[in-house]
């Protein structure tokens, strides 16, 4: 029953936040990368600036998508690592649990995202590669997410 408890508000949350984000977040994202790419090609004019500040708006979106969908990622270790530390329980179901579920609703926004180079990706690989990083040591929480421990009120 614990497990449950632990296990069902992951699933909604993540499907719900995961299914908003997809459905509102991602479509004006593609639309500012579509003005990026097209002032990235020439057609607002520029030249070397114009080509320097697309990357750097690219560059700049994508960092910031990441840190967001981390966010799900740490919050998903963290309410792990909350539940695991019962003395009656076994660690590895709810590690295991929590990564399958976050890895769930971020493959729910990597697939409704449209593949427009690298960049347009990175964020979605990065966030799914912090789950594992995060579950095999959650002290990196700490450096990044600082705010969200305070919230969750764990510490370690």
């Amino acid at each position: 029953m614990r497990y449950l408890e632990f296990m069902m508000p992951i699933f909604l949350w993540g499907w719900a936040l995961s299914s908003i984000y997809a459905r509102f977040v991602i479509p004006r994202i593609a639309s500012l990368g579509k003005a990026v790419t097209g002032l990235r090609q020439g057609a607002y004019g520029g030249g070397f600036f114009a080509v320097a500040t697309a990357y750097v708006i690219r560059v700049a979106l994508s960092l910031s998508q990441m840190y967001v969908l981390g966010t799900w990622s740490a919050y998903c270790v963290l309410r792990a690592v909350s539940y695991a530390a019962a003395p009656d329980v076994t660690r590895w179901h709810y590690m295991v649990g929590g990564a399958v579920l976050a890895e769930f609703a971020l493959a729910i926004v990597g697939r409704a995202e449209q593949y427009d180079g690298f960049l347009s990706v990175f964020h979605t690989i990065m966030a799914m590669g912090a789950v594992v990083i995060f579950s095999m040591n959650p002290f990196h929480i700490k450096a990044v997410y600082p705010w969200l421990m305070k919230l969750m009120e764990v510490s370690f």
